[in-house]
């Protein structure tokens, strides 16, 4: 009875303890880490964001859609990289809440032929095929939703989420909606099948 006593005291002693102001991983939909520099389809609303071509004669890695097709649109699986956040120690690579990241659209070899898109214009901010925004450099940082996950500009306090998408003379852009007040779709992650 004394040596069970004594090893449940070490189990609790030896168990993990969050420290105060650590930040969680940030878990795909399978509730796995979300690994820098792996490819992930980002869904939100029920809807992926993911690469179209315009026609049989433009390859995919061209343009960024939003589909509520799973098998259809995630023909370009979305990337995400770190920017060396300070949240992160060398050589890490899971993805915690407000660590800076910026988003790729990882290229493949085919075409989609047939795939287009809904196109519709925007005003608002939004995040370029390089992961920069419009009218300033910058990287953005995760932040934990209800359902999900925000994306929080890492140069503004306003919370965004991306929603829309945009074609013009510079390309696609995904938009960003504020979600200042906690109301608006929250996106995950779903792991690529490689």
């Amino acid at each position: 009875m004394k040596a069970a006593i004594i090893f449940t005291i070490l189990a609790v002693i030896a168990a993990p303890v969050a420290v105060l102001g650590e930040y969680e991983e940030v878990k795909d939909v399978n509730g796995n880490p979300v690994i820098a520099e792996k490819p992930y389809y980002i869904i939100f609303s029920n809807e992926w964001v993911s690469y179209y071509g315009q026609d049989d004669s433009t390859p995919c890695p061209q343009f960024a859609v939003v589909s509520i097709d799973p098998l259809k649109a995630p023909r370009q699986p979305v990337l995400i990289y770190l920017e060396s956040p300070p949240s992160l120690s060398s050589g890490q690579d899971h993805v915690l809440e407000h660590t800076e990241v910026r988003f790729k659209f990882q290229k493949m070899d085919d075409s989609c032929p047939g795939q287009t898109g809904i196109w519709k214009p925007t005003t608002w901010p939004s995040i370029l095929l390089d992961g920069t925004m419009e009218s300033k450099e910058g990287t953005f940082k995760l932040s934990r939703a209800n359902m999900g996950y925000w994306i929080e500009l890492s140069y503004d306090e306003n919370k965004v989420v991306m929603n829309e998408h945009e074609l013009d003379e510079f390309g696609i852009e995904i938009e960003l909606l504020g979600a200042n007040w906690g109301y608006g779709p929250q996106f995950r992650f779903e792991p690529v099948k490689m």
